[in-house]
């Protein structure tokens, strides 16, 4: 031995050279306790007693004797120790063949349980329950014995009373009186779930406790259950149930021990395992009295001394370390809670933990629960001391492990590896403002491309649809020129069918002067308002001598107009002024028939006013109507066809306004307003 040292829970740690580390654990557990030598090599199963100094033990090899001395009960026929019981210096002990007072055979039957209460016993058996003096406890072989209830039915468990017992079974608890050949079942759950009881008792309070096979342990009040201790247990399979003479209640589990205790407000649950310094969690049975604990473990028997025991501090938290990370394949120690950050590229991706948490008292019993901060933000148990990630995405982690021992004491802190993995080189800033600014590029260069084409497209067809309007409207003033001159013709033709040569000259002259002005403008789209309205006096010069001075008219000009600066579309305003006489004047059977015909500036233009007190546009339109099949005059059209035309190619900006003249209420003739604006 090199080095001694103590731990916290008392006990001694020592080193040698060359032999490793050992550990003598404190004395609050007690090994090696059984002096009777012929229980000393044996598995104990069974212990009970009366006091410190009266304890008996069974065992697996079918044998019975007391803890410190020398009494031991063994029979060739006993087999298997079901149920054992210390009464007044008296040891009762039953098996799958037999019962037994002391070293006296009772009965040559299988017992599962027997219970004594004062001056009888109770025997729970395959064929029923026996009720037997305890005085001379023999089965008679007369079932009509008024000391033997035989309740047929297999029972596993019993507790007598006053005029009262409790059995129970694979179907449940049962209650009964002890002359009467009937039991009562009770429930103990709320569904018809059949519950297999393997033990009752009867505590100081009057309360009775009922363990089961799977469901806990329940207790009840008046035959009701009060309570119900399952998922509080370490395990619901109970092995035994003790009540000590403090009323303390310990339950044996696969599992380890449960001690409940009456608390002020409710019952009091603690757990002793392994952990805890037990030699092994699979514990057959316990028997205590003055807080001196035996408990028979599959590793052999121990006496603990429970005040000693709940001084010792259980609840340090075990210490949890990362010992190593594996990165594709290539290791590296890691510190715990390094402040160093590890870096990793896009390629080393798969990373692999190992860690472990130290607890000597779990027996390697631990657990472990991790995360994976941001990926995984809940902690996820594991039995494992290691766990792999595998291709994770680029970005900063935090791997955490916390370490959970035997009795679910988690780390007080866990142990932490941070670690970074880079972006793939397509997943970086300057590599996708690359690919932005050349999918940028290439969409402009697109569209550019794209725009250049429609505009291109869209030149030609405005250049067609150019040379279209121009063709239509050199159309369009093409049959305007003929029908002007069609009428002029055919008033020329009724002067000389009325044989009127002197005006028919008269009007030729003027005439032939009108069409000199009109030829001379002829090829052009567009003349000054000058020339325009030589022509239009003309024309009315020739009308008036047409219809023998049937209207007057008058032409008014504002002298502030640069008539000369002033272009307009050529024979812009002839229609409307053939129209206001022809169909205005002409027909309104009146000496006072009147056309006005006003040229007068606004702030940006010209407006050019045609006003006559004829008829009105609604007389006009009945009388066409009843003129279908004469000439139709097409004047007004044609005009506003070749207006149209015009704005279309942009060349001028030119409106019409017609509207009916009112006197009174009534409508007196028609006006026409042509807005020409003002060239920029």
């Amino acid at each position: 031995m090199s080095n001694i040292l103590p731990d916290k829970d008392g006990n001694f740690w020592y080193s040698t050279i060359g032999e490793g580390l050992f550990m003598i654990p404190n004395f609050v557990i007690q090994k090696n306790i059984v002096k009777n030598k012929n229980l000393h090599k044996e598995i104990v199963t069974k212990i009970d007693g009366d006091g410190v100094n009266n304890i008996f033990c069974g065992t697996s090899n079918n044998g019975v004797g007391n803890l410190d001395g020398n009494l031991y009960y063994k029979s060739e026929i006993f087999q298997g120790i079901n149920a054992l019981k210390i009464n007044k210096k008296s040891v009762y002990f039953c098996g799958n063949n037999a019962f037994y007072k002391d070293n006296r055979l009772i009965n040559p039957q299988p017992a599962k349980a027997l219970s004594i209460f004062r001056d009888s016993i109770a025997i729970a058996t395959t064929f029923g329950i026996n009720f037997l003096p305890i005085a001379n406890p023999k089965i008679p072989t007369s079932p009509s014995s008024s000391q033997i209830t035989d309740i047929r039915g297999r029972f596993y468990s019993v507790l007598l009373l006053s005029n009262l017992f409790y059995s129970g079974n694979q179907q449940g608890l049962f209650w009964g009186r002890p002359k009467k050949d009937e039991l009562f079942p009770i429930c103990l759950e709320d569904s018809d779930e059949s519950v297999s009881v393997n033990g009752i008792l009867e505590a100081a309070d009057k309360n009775i406790w009922v363990s089961t096979e799977g469901k806990g342990v329940y207790v009840l009040k008046d035959k009701k259950v009060i309570r119900h201790f399952e998922k509080e247990l370490l395990d619901g399979n109970i092995h035994s149930m003790k009540i000590d003479e403090q009323d303390q209640v310990w339950i044996s589990t696969r599992k380890g021990i449960n001690k409940i205790e009456k608390g002020p407000r409710d019952y009091r649950v603690k757990k002793y395992t392994s952990y805890h310094g037990l030699p092994s969690d699979y514990v057959y049975d316990t028997y205590c009295y003055q807080d001196i604990l035996y408990a028979a473990t599959d590793e052999g028997l121990v006496k603990i001394d429970m005040n000693e025991l709940d001084k010792l501090n259980f609840g340090m938290p075990p210490p949890v370390y990362i010992m190593n990370a594996t990165v594709q394949s290539k290791s590296t120690l890691l510190k715990l809670n390094t402040d160093t950050i590890g870096e990793f590229s896009s390629q080393q991706n798969t990373i692999s933990f190992e860690y472990t948490g130290i607890s000597y008292k779990s027996n390697g019993n631990i657990s472990f629960e991790y995360r994976l901060l941001p990926t995984i933000n809940k902690w996820v148990a594991t039995t494992n001391d290691n766990i792999t990630f595998n291709n994770l995405s680029a970005g900063d982690y935090s791997f955490e492990v916390v370490a959970i021992n035997a009795i679910g004491i988690r780390s007080a802190k866990p142990a932490v590896y941070r670690f970074r993995i880079e972006k793939h080189f397509t997943a970086t800033i300057w590599f996708i403002t690359l690919c932005i600014g050349l999918i940028i590029g290439l969409i402009g260069w697109a569209i550019y491309k794209y725009l250049k084409y429609e505009k291109l497209k869209l030149g030609e067809k405005s250049q067609n649809e150019k040379v279209i309007a121009e063709l239509t409207l050199k159309s369009l003033q093409a049959q305007l020129n003929p029908h002007f001159i069609f009428n002029s013709l055919n008033a020329i033709q009724q002067f000389i069918n009325v044989e009127n040569r002197k005006e028919a000259n008269e009007y030729l002259a003027r005439f032939a002067r009108l069409m000199r002005l009109y030829l001379g403008g002829s090829e052009n789209q567009f003349i000054s308002l000058e020339q325009e309205m030589e022509v239009i006096k003309l024309y009315c010069q020739l009308e008036h001598l047409r219809f023998s001075d049937r209207f007057r008219y008058e032409i008014n000009m504002d002298d502030s107009i640069d008539l000369k600066n002033v272009e307009v579309p050529a024979m812009l305003l002839q229609p409307h002024v053939e129209n206001a006489i022809r169909h205005g004047l002409i027909p309104c059977d009146s000496d006072n028939n009147l056309l006005q015909i006003n040229i007068y500036s606004v702030n940006d233009g010209v407006i050019c006013a045609i006003k006559d007190n004829g008829i009105g546009r609604s007389q006009s339109f009945i009388n066409k109507q009843g003129k279908e099949n004469r000439h139709k005059s097409l004047g007004n059209k044609i005009s506003k066809e070749r207006l149209d035309a015009i704005r279309s190619l942009h060349l001028a900006y030119i409106t019409e306004e017609i509207s009916d003249v009112i006197v009174d209420g009534e409508i007196r003739g028609t006006c026409v307003e042509i807005y020409i604006r003002k060239k920029d």
